[in-house]
């Protein structure tokens, strides 16, 4: 799910606007999500705590950030493993 609720996308209407967490994740080097930035902080580094620990480098995280939620805050916690593209999910802003 993704709480932002942009009028343009599928995602709430699919899944809703209530995040689900998943702590055991498979660590892979492409993280697909709807939204990583808008993430609780601290689930957010547990994902990077899970890259960091397996020691799979984060090569693309698909469709991870969405401008409303993106911060320093965010690029600073995910700077330290995104070795790969940063992307953006759209947003009409």
């Amino acid at each position: 799910g993704c709480p932002v609720g942009c009028w343009f996308c599928i995602v709430p209407k699919l899944e809703g606007k209530t995040f689900t967490l998943i702590p055991d994740f498979p660590v892979r080097p492409v993280l697909c999500d709807n939204n990583l930035s808008a993430l609780p902080a601290e689930f957010q580094d547990h994902i990077i705590g899970r890259y960091r620990a397996a020691g799979v480098p984060l090569m693309d995280a698909n469709s991870g950030f969405e401008p409303r939620t993106f911060d320093d805050e965010v690029f600073a916690r995910w700077s330290t493993i995104n070795v790969g593209p940063w992307r953006f999910a759209y947003d009409d802003q």
